[in-house]
């Protein structure tokens, strides 16, 4: 009598966790949104600093001042979603969590004892892997990558290409990466260091994990420069890191070749 109890629990879980998962894709939809606001502040400030430069006029002197409001209120904005992103992301790993405990048999080990194992072997899974790309916000064209980052704890990391401090540390490590070509120009950055693929990587090396996942809304770019050669020179020997993207039947897996 009490399974189809369970049953409904399940699937209403299962229903709440698509939901949240719509939530967090909009939120770092706003996120996104945001941060090209505040580009495009810090850019006319720029310009007008340029062109009023010399002049005292106390109007121009405002505006730049109201610029510089407007910026601030942008950067308390995304600090606000961003608490409320990893809010949402958290309980909805808690959620997770429930559901998998909810619907596993009492004979069988508790969850937490064989999630690793779990998410390794969903890696491979490419119904799971479509579920995984569904949550993510469809790319326009020229738009940024989404992705998301799983790793062996089933902790899920929203990511989104572009330059950031993640992708700045990734730059330094591929430029000084026996693994990784050198760069036409030495003044040169490895594009790669932005995609969603390599921050991953990069977050894997940071944090000693030796199994990731990610999906991208993004199809995976290769060639001497691209995320392939970055990934595999960001990851040490011996972590391995699964990617999905749109439309594969089947995962990329990219090992790691830089010393640990």
């Amino acid at each position: 009598m009490h399974r189809p109890i369970a049953g409904n629990a399940v699937s209403a879980l299962g229903e709440l966790d698509q939901a949240l998962a719509q939530v967090i894709g909009r939120i770092t939809d706003a996120l996104e949104r945001v941060t090209s606001a505040q580009d495009a502040t810090d850019e006319g400030a720029e310009a007008l600093r340029s062109a009023l430069d010399g002049t005292n006029a106390l109007e121009a002197h405002e505006l730049l001042g109201t610029l510089g409001s407007i910026n601030d209120n942008l950067i308390r904005a995304y600090q606000a979603g961003r608490r409320v992103l990893d809010t949402v992301t958290a309980y909805r790993q808690n959620l997770e969590v429930r559901e998998a405990v909810d619907s596993t048999p009492p004979s069988v080990a508790h969850p937490s004892a064989t999630k690793s194992q779990g998410i390794q072997a969903a890696a491979r899974d490419p119904q799971w892997a479509r579920n995984r790309l569904a949550e993510l916000p469809k790319r326009e064209h020229d738009g940024p990558t989404h992705g998301t980052f799983i790793d062996t704890d089933g902790t899920r990391t929203p990511l989104v290409s572009g330059t950031d401090q993640e992708s700045h540390t990734a730059a330094v490590m591929l430029i000084n990466s026996e693994h990784f070509p050198d760069m036409p120009s030495p003044n040169g950055s490895p594009a790669a260091a932005s995609h969603v693929e390599t921050k991953a990587a990069q977050r894997m090396r940071d944090s000693g994990q030796t199994f990731g996942v990610v999906v991208v809304n993004n199809s995976v770019c290769g060639g001497d420069y691209g995320c392939r050669s970055a990934v595999q020179a960001i990851l040490p020997q011996g972590a391995c890191l699964v990617v999905w993207s749109p439309n594969a039947t089947s995962p990329i897996t990219l090992n790691g070749k830089a010393k640990p």
